[in-house]
């Protein structure tokens, strides 16, 4: 049997958003997995000049906008750089 994904409408705003401190970023939950019917979890970084997220990797989709600043980092064996109004897609 196929399950359908459900999902309600909602708003939420990042300063109210659920967040958290890890390796010297902040993570605000802004849309999650349980929120949106597993079809996507949306996450607001706010990291300092010249930091960013560790090297990782994972079988879902990754995109980022960046909203200011800029960020330099390797993926799919590029090395891409991204100024504020890009928006970066990352195929798994």
């Amino acid at each position: 049997m196929i399950s359908k994904r459900t999902s309600r409408p909602y708003a939420t705003h990042a300063v109210t958003a659920p967040g958290y401190w890890m390796i010297g970023i902040l993570w605000r939950v802004l849309a999650s997995g349980v929120q949106t019917g597993n079809a996507m979890c949306l996450l607001d970084q706010r990291c300092s000049a010249g930091s960013g997220p560790t090297r990782h990797s994972h079988l879902q989709e990754e995109g980022l906008y960046v909203a200011s600043g800029k960020v330099k980092f390797s993926a799919g064996g590029m090395d891409l750089a991204a100024g504020a109004g890009s928006l970066v897609t990352v195929r798994a």
